[in-house]
């Protein structure tokens, strides 16, 4: 490698800063992570991508949030029943479930397409079976895991695109991702590093390489849904109000009044409020994020020596926070909400999970007397299984984080509502977010 590009920026949750990408003179390509490390694989950059996809690229690894890259001596995997392929172009591995998505050349083929293999309790795999919803007579390359989700580059529209293929609809169709702010002609590759990060390979107007840069963009549906909201207690004025930017800069809600409402602020952005009005040097304010039950989530302060702002952590994030200091300058975990973490399948509390637990009950201390309002425990699973397979499993986690809520807290019955909602509601493109129990404290409105 002649010359790496890695400039720094900043990720505004916490001041952790990572690179604008990987702009080398060679080909370079996003092909997955491990929740450490993102891999990426490059290609001599003289010759032309396109039509080098059946080349033998070399196989790099870089911090997950960006920075040098290492080369890794591995040795691309093929087991013995994926012998009715010819040629394998890039094979990815499911995080969490014993699955592989290949793109390969089907015997006979003149071009790559989607294949899927599982691998069974012996270790051995099955033969590939062709995706053919998926698969055209053009080709497929670079796919990957977004969730329990499919995304792959095809250029069935002549120029490469990126696509998505739900799981919910078992990867027989797929749309395109668009990828928002971002120029280019080809896109190839996505890695998901993180809530607001994701690194994709594009081949851009007026380059002839591939490299891998960030990109910020969302899922469009995972917006707030109507009811939350970021209010001022006790505003020691009539004209303070707030406004939110998102971590872009760009200006996505402000009022003129104590309470700004949330409704369609996406989840997954890094918001940074402000305070505008009353700004008197001694004065001090506090913001409470409620839920659309009216539980408080978080709270936070502004100052005129914190320059009358604050950063609010992706939602997503919650979970994570629990145990540590709360990096947005929040509150939490002395919060009345709580998301309670599961592994697959399973309905029993981790370790962590019941560390976690801890935690939480120990910072809410006697906020308001929790025995004068209710719990609300709500569980959800992730997409692997059946309706009701799901429906029954959320069910089992809402019941076993009830039981450990009334035995530590020595709660009756009637304070603690259950609900189950299968995987009908994801929060995250994770799987491993997705598999939890949500608990509110609601207090009493008597």
């Amino acid at each position: 490698m002649r010359r790496l590009t890695c400039c720094a920026w900043f990720v505004l949750s916490a001041g952790v800063a990572f690179s604008q990408g990987w702009h080398l003179d060679h080909h370079a390509a996003v092909v997955g992570g491990d929740g450490e490390r993102v891999y990426l694989t490059t290609l001599d950059g003289t010759l032309d991508w396109t039509a080098s996809l059946a080349e033998s690229w070399t196989l790099h690894s870089a911090p997950q949030l960006g920075g040098p890259l290492r080369l890794e001596r591995l040795v691309p995997f093929r087991a013995p029943s994926w012998s009715s392929l010819g040629h394998l172009q890039h094979v990815a591995m499911h995080p969490d479930r014993p699955m592989a998505v290949m793109a390969a050349v089907r015997k006979g083929a003149d071009h790559l397409d989607l294949f899927l293999s599982y691998r069974g309790e012996d270790d051995a795999w099955s033969t590939p079976m062709p995706l053919d919803g998926l698969n055209t007579i053009h080709d497929e390359v670079f796919p990957g895991w977004l969730g329990a989700d499919l995304v792959y580059a095809s250029r069935v529209e002549g120029r490469f695109h990126l696509h998505r293929a739900l799981a919910a609809k078992q990867w027989l169709r797929a749309d395109r991702m668009d990828l928002d702010g971002l120029p280019y002609v080809h896109a190839v590759g996505l890695h998901e590093a993180g809530p607001n990060l994701r690194w994709v390979t594009v081949q851009q107007e007026d380059e002839a390489t591939l490299k891998v840069v960030p990109w910020t963009g969302y899922n469009r549906v995972k917006s707030l849904a109507t009811g939350w909201t970021l209010c001022l207690e006790d505003p020691q004025c009539e004209d303070a109000a707030l406004e939110i930017r998102t971590s872009k800069g760009v200006l996505a809600a402000q009022s003129d009044r104590p309470c700004l409402a949330l409704d369609g602020l996406h989840m997954e952005d890094v918001w940074k409020v402000g305070l505008a009005g009353c700004l008197v040097a001694t004065a001090t304010f506090t913001a409470v994020l409620r839920d659309p039950s009216g539980a408080e989530v978080r709270r936070y302060g502004l100052s005129a020596e914190g320059g009358w702002t604050f950063t609010m952590l992706p939602l997503d994030l919650l979970a994570g926070l629990l145990g540590s200091r709360a990096e947005d300058g929040s509150a939490w975990p002395a919060s009345t909400a709580m998301w309670v973490q599961f592994d697959h399948g399973v309905s029993n509390l981790n370790p962590e999970a019941l560390e976690a637990l801890e935690v939480w009950v120990n910072a809410l201390g006697d906020l308001e007397g929790p025995g004068s309002g209710r719990w609300r425990v709500t569980g959800h699973t992730d997409t692997s299984g059946s309706p009701a397979t799901n429906e029954a499993l959320s069910l089992e986690r809402a019941e076993v984080v009830a039981t450990w809520l009334q035995a530590r807290l020595n709660l009756g019955p009637t304070l603690v509502e259950l609900e189950w909602l299968g995987s009908k509601q994801p929060c995250c493109e994770s799987d491993g977010l997705n598999r939890r129990v949500e608990v509110i404290w609601v207090p009493s409105l008597q």
